[in-house]
């Protein structure tokens, strides 16, 4: 093995309608339970310390962190945070096929990319 990651993915079978087989609330309990890890060892950082807690800690659901997330990066001065988040996470909440193909994504930058653990 090179040491370079396996970048064979096949991002159509990925981004198809899940089937029985795809177990989406394990999935999305997993991957809370590995960002609430991550975000733990970054709460004595002054730096990080609210990012984690906003975005991460205070969050019950995968789709409410992936709309806080978003919502902080596209608000503006027409658009609040809030009002992106309350929209985000309806959207997320009515379609979960957004939610299994976020954590197919998240699972996937965790495979390939260098820069993050586990």
């Amino acid at each position: 093995m090179s040491g370079y990651p396996n970048m064979d993915f096949d991002f159509e079978s990925a981004a198809e309608e899940s089937g029985d087989e795809y177990d989406a609330d394990k999935r999305a309990a997993d991957m809370m339970d590995k960002l609430r890890d991550e975000a733990l060892q970054f709460l004595d950082v002054p730096i990080l310390r609210a990012q984690m807690q906003k975005h991460i800690m205070s969050r019950y659901t995968l789709p409410e962190i992936i709309a806080s997330i978003l919502a902080s990066k596209l608000a503006n001065p027409d658009l609040s945070e809030a009002q992106l988040f309350e929209t985000l996470v309806s959207v997320m909440r009515r379609t979960p096929q957004l939610s299994i193909n976020a954590i197919k994504d998240l699972e996937w930058c965790r495979e390939v990319d260098p820069a993050t653990v586990g």
